[in-house]
């Protein structure tokens, strides 16, 4: 269940930063779902991306939960990572394949890339919801935010979400 929460909140965290909001993330057993507010791309112009640029940062949500686990273990990106047979993976692929061609290689690494770079520089709040998601098996935007603390283990001094119990009475972390 932990690796699935640093899963999912990757997701959560990618999707706040290109700018989708999410409703809710929902840990289970055996898997987690992510629900994002309802998107009318008709209703927006959508910008030209000639070198693909826009479309692999988009597909980054779906290599997101790959790179809060790889962050959450310590583990160097080494290059593209490619888990055909998972459903983030095919849509990163459906996303990527109009400007990439099929089974892409650089489209996958630029997304994974801008996933590590995003999740990286936003650790905390990923820590932050996949304590949640530990704690009550559910986060929302309105869900308060489980404090936090420096991780000794993390790279770059990452932080990682203290259990409420360790914390003092009256303390924010």
């Amino acid at each position: 269940m932990q690796a699935i929460a640093w899963h999912e909140a990757g997701h959560a965290v990618y999707a706040h930063w290109i700018g989708i909001g999410m409703r809710r993330v929902e840990l289970r057993e055996g898997g987690g779902n992510c629900y994002t507010v309802a998107l009318d791309f008709s209703a927006t112009v959508q910008p030209e991306d000639a070198a693909g640029e826009i479309r692999a940062t988009a597909a980054g949500l779906f290599h997101a939960g790959l790179a809060a686990e790889l962050l959450h273990a310590g583990l160097p990106w080494r290059g593209p990572v490619a888990r055909p047979l998972q459903s983030d993976h095919e849509r990163a692929e459906l996303m990527l394949a109009p400007g990439f061609g099929v089974r892409t290689v650089a489209g996958h690494a630029y997304a994974q890339l801008q996933a590590m770079h995003a999740l990286s520089a936003h650790w905390r709040d990923v820590c932050s919801i996949a304590q949640t998601l530990l704690q009550s098996g559910e986060w929302t935007p309105e869900t308060p935010h489980a404090p936090t603390r420096r991780d000794s283990g993390a790279i770059a001094g990452r932080t990682t979400a203290l259990p409420m119990a360790q914390h003092p009475a009256g303390s924010s972390g």
